[in-house]
Parts: C-alpha cells; sequence; structure tokens
C-alpha cells in the first residue's frame, strides 16, 4: 500500500506548527507519515513541539544536529528517515485539506508512472478559506520559462515527489539561504522528471503573515549572493544539459541583472562579478550588456529609458526590469 511521507522542518512557533499538524490527524485517509525535523527550536518551544508530536505514533520527531541549520538541511534530513516512496514537504505553518491523501493516492493510481504529481495551492491569512487567492496558476507556457521568469508555477507543498527521483536530482542545496525552492523544481525540469499538473480545487493552504510578504525581497547581500548561487549553479546545469537557447539566455540574464540592481546600492564591488560571470558565459552580448547598464545607470532619464524599452522589448517581447513575482491570483471558480 502506498504512503505519503509528510516532511516538515519547524523552528519554534509551536502555535502554528499544531495548526499544521492538526490538518493531518484529520485526514480522510490513513496512509500517511510525517517526519517531523526540529531546526533546533528554543528549549520551551522544542518542548510544545514534542508533546503535539506525540498526539500520533505515526509522527516522528527528529532533531537537527550541527552548525548548519535551515530549511534545506531539516528537510533532506527529513527524506532520510522518511519510510515511504513518495513524500511532500510542508511548511509547519501551512495546512492541507481532510482529502488531502486521499486525492494524492487516487491520483498516483490513475496516472502510474509519473516522478511528480503536481496540486495547485490556495492562499489564507488566518483561517483556510479566507481567502480567494491562488499561490499561482496553471497555465499553457512552458513551466521551465516560467520558473526562470520568476514566476513559479508551483509551490513547495504542491508536488508529491517519488523519493528515488527527488534524491537523483541530489536534494536541496544546502548551501543557499534563498531559492532553494526555485532551484530544485529548475533541477528537476531540466533533468527531465516525467510530472503531471493536477488543475483541481485546492487543498494545499500557504499562509500568508503579510499581505505584501509574497511581493517583498529580502535585500540582504548575503540574500541577493545567494539568489546568485542558484541562478548560476542553474545556468551551469542547463548549459551542460544543452536546455539553454536564446530565450532563456535572456531569461537568466534578466535574473541576473535583477539581482545585480539590487546588490550594487549595497556592494558595487560585489555586484561587478555578476557581470563578469554575464560576459564570461556570454549570456548577453556586449552591445546589449552596454545597453542594460546604460538604462540602469540613468533610469531618471525618462525618455532614454523609454527608447531603450522599446529596442529591449522589440527583440525580447519583454521589459527586462519588469518581473514576475507578484504571482498570487484571484480564484474565479471553486
Amino acid at each position: 500500500m502506498k504512503v505519503i511521507s509528510f516532511i516538515i522542518p519547524v523552528k519554534n512557533r509551536s502555535g502554528l506548527f499544531e495548526q499544521a499538524i492538526s490538518s493531518l490527524l484529520t485526514q480522510s485517509d490513513s496512509a500517511w507519515e510525517a517526519i517531523v525535523v526540529d531546526d533546533r527550536s528554543d528549549n520551551h518551544e522544542f518542548e510544545k513541539i514534542q508533546q503535539i508530536c506525540m498526539a500520533d505514533s505515526r509522527i516522528k520527531l527528529k532533531r537537527r544536529d550541527g552548525t548548519r541549520g535551515g530549511a534545506p538541511v531539516c528537510r533532506n534530513l527529513g527524506v532520510r528517515y522518511a519510510t515511504s516512496d513518495y513524500m511532500v514537504f510542508l511548511d509547519s505553518d501551512d495546512m492541507i485539506g481532510k482529502d488531502f491523501v486521499k486525492t494524492r493516492l487516487e491520483t498516483m493510481a490513475k496516472e502510474p508512472g509519473c516522478q511528480m504529481w503536481i496540486f495547485p495551492v490556495r492562499v489564507f491569512m488566518d483561517i483556510p478559506g479566507d481567502s480567494r487567492l491562488l499561490w499561482n496558476v496553471f497555465n499553457e507556457h512552458n513551466d521551465l520559462d516560467r520558473f526562470l521568469n520568476a514566476d513559479p508555477p508551483w509551490h513547495t507543498a504542491s508536488p508529491v515527489w517519488e523519493k528515488k527521483s527527488f534524491l537523483d536530482t541530489g536534494g536541496f542545496d544546502e548551501e543557499l539561504l534563498c531559492w532553494q525552492d526555485w532551484e530544485i523544481h529548475v533541477k528537476a525540469l531540466v533533468l527531465n522528471l516525467k510530472y503531471i499538473k493536477i488543475d483541481q480545487k485546492p487543498d494545499i493552504f500557504y499562509r500568508l503573515h503579510d499581505r505584501d510578504a509574497i511581493r517583498k525581497h529580502n535585500i540582504s547581500k548575503e540574500s541577493l549572493l545567494s539568489r546568485f548561487a542558484a541562478v548560476k549553479s542553474t545556468f551551469l546545469l542547463m548549459k551542460n544539459n544543452s536546455t539553454l537557447n536564446k530565450r532563456r539566455k535572456y531569461l537568466f540574464g534578466k535574473l541576473i541583472i535583477n539581482i545585480y540592481i539590487s546588490l550594487y546600492k549595497t556592494d558595487s564591488r560585489e555586484a561587478d562579478i555578476l557581470l563578469d560571470f554575464i560576459a564570461r558565459e556570454k549570456i548577453l552580448s556586449g552591445f546589449e550588456m552596454k545597453i542594460w547598464l546604460v538604462r540602469i545607470k540613468n533610469s531618471n532619464i525618462e525618455i532614454l529609458n523609454k527608447v531603450i524599452d522599446k529596442m529591449i522589448y522589440r527583440k525580447h517581447n519583454d521589459h527586462f526590469l519588469d518581473t514576475k513575482t507578484d504571482y498570487l491570483h484571484t480564484e474565479t471558480v471553486d
């Protein structure tokens, strides 16, 4: 019998974690286990997490060792302890509907041979159902190109992963401070994992703590360099796998340039490393690179900007300073 392993990293916030676990305990199908990995919570919070995990023998609590922490470390550790061949990565403040497991198992039986089964996600603020926002929508556009255009079509909890296929990707990059989810999903697509998207009524609920949080960027130097590291490693993977084309090179250039814009304000010398990488890998032509830099450094000259934007749009059918990070969509149909 197929069983789904939920991999749940947690650090403090035991109150929200209890709500996530409660959504597991009310499942209509009992074929699940939960591997909870504590990321060195404060002692009093850890005691509460322990009590919550004692509610069901299918919940197994592990505590991270070592000095390196973070969600990717805990998720990779959780995979090691999972006994099932199928996994879902659930955040400790998110929730799922009561038929989540039942729906997944039915879909997997109808669609055998896949390595990922991907489902939509709805946003909530306090209680699932208090918002009609979708985390993002499935559409006809190429999924890999959407990820490269900072428009990820699915969320971390969207896929049911075949465990072996997840391990084949190398797992989450534990060096990255951010964009680990983006990076692993792009890797999965580049490595041609077979997947299917199920456009059903969402039963994964992503908690949005701040209505604008998904639109905000952590602009610390460390975060920006981590983003660049994710983009760089992905570019090199696609280069080695011969999955690059003109359009994708442009999208990589756009990603790097937008990171550069923020990093330049913090550390101009460090930011030049990004330009060196663009030049070395010939992601953009020398002329186009100069045009983009003129656009960035003269952003207050409106006429010049319009001319440059028009040139870039004619070539790529896209404005390079636009990003797709505002990817919440209002749900129109239940």
